[in-house]
């Protein structure tokens, strides 16, 4: 348990194991973050839109990845990151 009182590595092991639920509780608790993150690289509400909704779904698709070496909300802004930079360049991500 981090000391928020949030049960981050208890739900991220849940998550890993398949548990949709822990995943989430996880979304809810970093949702306002992962949409400001989201506001202030697009600058318009339907690209954050987009770009919170591509984070969460790679961030569900590779959870098994995630080492736990950071909190999982630095995860999903290093995602946001992955995302965005192609984007920003006129590259289309993988």
């Amino acid at each position: 348990m981090t000391g928020t009182g949030f049960p981050e590595e208890e739900l991220v092991e849940k998550a890993r194991s398949g548990g949709s639920g822990a995943f989430g509780r996880l979304v809810e608790h970093t949702l306002a973050g992962t949409w400001a993150c989201a506001w202030r690289f697009t600058g318009n509400q339907a690209d954050a839109e987009d770009l919170v909704q591509e984070t969460y779904m790679k961030a569900w698709v590779g959870i098994s990845k995630f080492r736990k070496q950071s909190g999982f909300a630095t995860w999903l802004y290093r995602i946001d990151l992955i995302i965005v930079i192609p984007a920003e360049a006129g590259i289309q991500s993988v």
